[in-house]
């Protein structure tokens, strides 16, 4: 992944202002989100068993939730000054994300999520991206690193997150649809192995 590099080049480059809400950056980060949820969807759509299915599944939801802090969950559509209770549905969206979360845990469990991950495989670049710019933008969330990078703290932290994001489809592209395409490609080979080799054992036979 190049982001890492590009993400200093562009926190030197842009204007603070490029961070505010439902600005450049921000629609960046849904688009990337956007790319995470097709990822997965065409995951469960390939994968092998009902266990890949329903994790996949989960993975779309997932990648729309995120999609769903990243627009202040439809907020970003209003007025400025219109806050998450001013909306009609306001009240109702930790709630809703409780139940939804409750239901995916669920799932998740249910499917031994952890077996399947330990037969797929997580890209460790990835992961290990993702870990170290989710800390970075945390950090910069938090004020941690205002005396180094003060008036461009909020900067940091959206370029920290469009990093983040990106490693999460690069991980759903490659554990749910790379690998999967290995395994089809693989069995389909071995199938047309065995039909060549039994072909030519009968005409062995048949000589």
């Amino acid at each position: 992944m190049l982001l890492g590099p590009v993400v200093f080049i562009l926190f030197f480059v842009l204007h603070p202002e490029s961070a505010v809400e439902n600005g450049p950056i921000e629609n960046l980060q849904v688009l990337i989100l956007a790319a995470g949820a097709v990822a997965a969807w065409f995951a469960a759509q390939r994968a092998e068993t009902s266990q890949g299915r329903h994790i996949w599944y989960c993975g779309t939801v997932v990648f729309l939730i995120l999609i769903g802090r990243e627009l202040s969950w439809g907020r970003v559509f209003y007025p400025e000054g219109v806050s998450r209770l001013d909306l009609w549905y306001g009240p109702f969206i930790y709630p809703f994300l409780g139940i939804v979360s409750a239901i995916l845990v669920a799932v998740l469990v249910r499917n031994r999520i952890d077996r399947y991950v330990v037969r797929r495989g997580v890209p460790v670049y990835d992961l290990l991206v993702f870990t170290g710019f989710l800390l970075l933008s945390d950090f910069a969330d938090n004020k941690i690193l205002d005396f180094f990078v003060f008036p461009k703290g909020q900067l940091l932290e959206e370029l920290a997150e469009c990093v983040c994001y990106s490693a999460l489809v690069s991980m759903a592209f490659i554990m749910g649809i790379e690998k999967t395409g290995l395994v089809r490609s693989s069995a389909f080979n071995q199938g047309r192995f065995a039909s060549s080799l039994d072909e030519t054992v009968t005409l062995t036979v048949d000589k």
